[in-house]
């Protein structure tokens, strides 16, 4: 880390795939006194032909309390009716303090299906809407390390491609996470009304 706190890291053939990025700040240091350590998301895609919603960055979260929950997602729809296949990562920082990760593990009974934007001629499919079977890991902020896992939840995602449009719009995304019960855990915006990316970036490919 340089002296205005810039880091950087270089990786070799890192493979497309969702990643947590966990930075940790040596207790030892003289200036840092929150947290030691931060959680966020890198998203790594490599172009296909195929039906494909994607992105990653970052939206407002009221439940967050930092009031930030920060994603990434790679979604596609595969060659066959029920084959969908990806990755799907969110995060945020707890109430009672401690990070949450909610990862994609499962696509059984999931789906991807995209929409065109209402009102737009010739039809420009900005929207995407998936749905698969996720864990939860309860990560300790002071030493990054997992203190429990729960598993059996759902999620939903929906999404917008602004850029699509002209002229061009922001990108939104909304999300709500169910437990192993059914009941809402996590959400941020709904289907009806996606929050606009407060950093990031996505992309959808609906035909």
């Amino acid at each position: 880390m340089d002296a205005n706190g810039d880091a950087l890291a270089t990786v070799q053939s890192l493979q497309a795939e969702t990643y947590n990025i966990v930075v940790k700040v040596e207790a030892g240091n003289q200036f840092w006194v929150a947290n030691p350590t931060g959680l966020g998301v890198l998203n790594v895609t490599v172009p296909t032909n195929e039906q494909r919603s994607g992105g990653g960055g970052w939206v407002a979260d009221a439940s967050s309390a930092n009031g930030r929950a920060g994603f990434g997602f790679t979604v596609t729809s595969g060659n066959k009716a029920g084959q969908v296949r990806g990755n799907w990562t969110l995060t945020f920082l707890g109430a009672d303090g401690f990070y949450y990760v909610a990862k994609a593990n499962s696509w059984q009974d999931g789906y991807l299906q995209f929409a065109a934007e209402p009102g737009v001629t010739p039809a420009v499919y900005t929207r995407s809407e998936f749905k698969g079977r996720c864990n939860v890991q309860k990560i300790d902020p002071a030493t990054g390390l997992t203190v429990a896992s729960f598993g059996n939840y759902t999620f939903e995602a929906h999404s917008f491609d602004g850029d699509l449009l002209t002229p061009k719009q922001a990108d939104a995304y909304a999300f709500v996470v169910r437990d192993a019960t059914g009941a809402v855990w996590h959400e941020a915006g709904s289907r009806t009304a996606l929050v606009t990316l407060g950093g990031g970036n996505i992309t959808n490919k609906g035909r």
